[in-house]
C-alpha cells in the first residue's frame, strides 16, 4: 500500500519541534506542587528525566526563577516525544509548582507517550521525600542539539 503524497503534509504538519516546546506557555501541561526549594525541584526533574532513559536537550532559564528541562525519549517502537517540565516558585512559601509538557515528535507515531506526567511526579515525589538521593547539581545537556531541531 502506497502512502498517499497529499497526506504528507497533514502528517507532518502536527511536529513537535524543540522551539515550540521553549514557545509553549509555561504553564501549559500537568500542574504539581512540591514542598521543596526551587533548585532541588530543578535537579529532581533533571534526575527523574534521566532515570527513564531521556535526553536532556535544554536546560534553560527564560525568565525570572523559572526553569525548563526539555528532554526527548525514542526507543525501538517509538519514534519518540519531547517532554519539558517546567519549575518555578509559587507565592505560597516553601512551594514549587511544577508544569509537565509532552508532545509527540510526529503527530502519526501512536505508539509514543501521550502524557509523561503520571511517571515523572511520583518519581520526583518519591526523589524529593528523601528516598533517593537528590543532587542539587547542575542539569547538563545530555546531547548537543541539531540545527533541524528548532
Amino acid at each position: 500500500m502506497r502512502f498517499p503524497l497529499a497526506l504528507a503534509p497533514l502528517a507532518l504538519s502536527a511536529c513537535a519541534t524543540v522551539g515550540g516546546m521553549r514557545a509553549a506557555p509555561v504553564t501549559e501541561g500537568a500542574s504539581w506542587a512540591f514542598s521543596a526549594p526551587v533548585e532541588l525541584v530543578r535537579a529532581a526533574a533533571c534526575e527523574s528525566l534521566r532515570s527513564y532513559g531521556m535526553y536532556l536537550l535544554d536546560v534553560g532559564s527564560p525568565a525570572d526563577s523559572i526553569w525548563t528541562v526539555l528532554a526527548q525519549k525514542t526507543s525501538l517502537w517509538s519514534y519518540g516525544e519531547y517532554v519539558r517540565v517546567t519549575v518555578l516558585p509559587t507565592d505560597a512559601a516553601g512551594m514549587t509548582a511544577t508544569y509537565i509538557l509532552t508532545k509527540r515528535l510526529l503527530a502519526t507515531n501512536f505508539t509514543a507517550s501521550d502524557d509523561w506526567s503520571g511517571r515523572l511526579i511520583p518519581r520526583m515525589e518519591e526523589m524529593l521525600r528523601g528516598r533517593r538521593e537528590v543532587r542539587a547539581v547542575p542539569c547538563e545537556v545530555t546531547v548537543a542539539r541539531a540545527a533541524n531541531r528548532d
